[in-house]
């Protein structure tokens, strides 16, 4: 496992990061992500060193939050002729 720093003195974790290996990421994803959803961030190493940094997008960073799946979304705004199926 890389080098792991702690938390603030305060007990608050944001800006707070972590050091992991990829075995353990690979192991650990989901807690990692709820982790980084609380403020902390993630760094994954290879061999010992830094290589990917794990972070929550902000809410307003998240892409097509419009195409959600929303039971009848699209009633009336499709349509198909019936010998189609």
């Amino acid at each position: 496992m890389c080098k792991k720093s702690g938390p603030f003195s305060d007990g608050s974790y944001k800006n707070w990061n972590m050091r992991i290996s990829i075995t353990e990421a690979k192991r650990d994803l989901e807690n990692l992500i709820d982790r980084a959803h609380r403020g902390e961030e993630i760094i994954i190493c290879r061999w010992n060193r830094p290589a990917v940094r794990l972070e929550a997008l902000p809410p307003s960073k998240i892409k097509n939050q419009s195409l959600r799946r929303i039971p009848g979304r699209l009633l009336g705004k499709i349509s198909a002729s019936p010998d189609a199926f």
